[in-house]
């Protein structure tokens, strides 16, 4: 048996429109803005639940700051920096779980 309708949608609306599927890879996004002033956003997508490490290091590869270090789920994670205490220069964005590191390079110019 088959059976065929209509349904009237004229007063509909749709709750949500945002669709947030689990990621296929981890991944480490370009930071922005980018040259920054003060204020910048990395994006991140963890695959599997993960613990996640987020540090600041100088072009002398001196560690300044760690962002996070936690245990996130897995899907799409949005970290600020604020680097107001910094002088301008050349900063270094790592990621770090336990399948994956990467590297996003950033400008701070005040």
């Amino acid at each position: 048996d088959a059976y065929v309708g209509l349904q009237n949608t004229t007063n509909c609306e749709l709750a949500s429109d945002t669709f947030n599927p689990i990621p296929l890879d981890y991944s480490l996004y370009d930071p922005y803005p980018n040259p920054f002033n003060a204020q910048t956003t990395i994006q991140i997508t963890l695959p599997i639940k993960d613990v996640m490490i987020v540090k600041v290091y100088d072009v002398n590869g001196s560690e300044l700051k760690t962002l996070v270090h936690s245990i996130f789920d897995s899907g799409t994670h949005t970290i600020k920096w604020d680097a107001r205490d910094l002088p301008s220069g050349i900063y270094f964005i790592r990621m770090q779980t336990r399948h994956f590191s990467g590297t996003k390079k950033v400008s701070l110019i005040k």
